[in-house]
């Protein structure tokens, strides 16, 4: 299946529990409440094996995060890097690099995170800003 995360087929879940995100490095460190608020900004989906997330070449907006399963990153004459959810590798969005370097396919069941690129740089900008403020009163 191409890119099932925009699939009918995958069931789609509208919440991830905010303390879920300290999976990844860039929200380990936030306090409670910054995690509650990015939560819901966050579209989950579980997917199965054979699903694609993007392809080689591609200059998609959405940034992707691996919180149970599997996917392999394709490179273009084939060769596969595994990311296996809870590696060292997980922790960061896949092949954030655009365009695409990677395909990205889903190879075991999993539940990946995605939001948009922009808005999720946008909010953590916000975050930076109000924390910033509290440590100037």
């Amino acid at each position: 299946m191409r890119f099932g995360f925009n699939s009918s087929t995958s069931t789609q879940h509208n919440r991830i529990e905010p303390e879920q995100l300290r999976a990844f490095d860039a929200f380990t460190a936030l306090p409670a409440d910054d995690l509650v608020m990015l939560a819901q900004f966050f579209e989950v989906a579980k997917l199965r094996p054979g699903s694609f997330l993007f392809d080689v070449g591609a200059d998609d907006t959405r940034d992707y995060l691996l919180l149970q399963g599997q996917g392999d990153l394709v490179a273009g004459d084939g060769r596969r890097t595994e990311i296996r959810a809870s590696s060292t590798r997980a922790r960061q969005p896949l092949a954030r690099l655009r365009p695409r370097k990677f395909a990205a396919e889903v190879v075991m069941p999993s539940v990946l995170l995605s939001i948009d690129h922009q808005q999720l740089e946008s909010l953590m900008q916000q975050i930076e800003v109000d924390e910033i403020r509290v440590f100037n009163m």
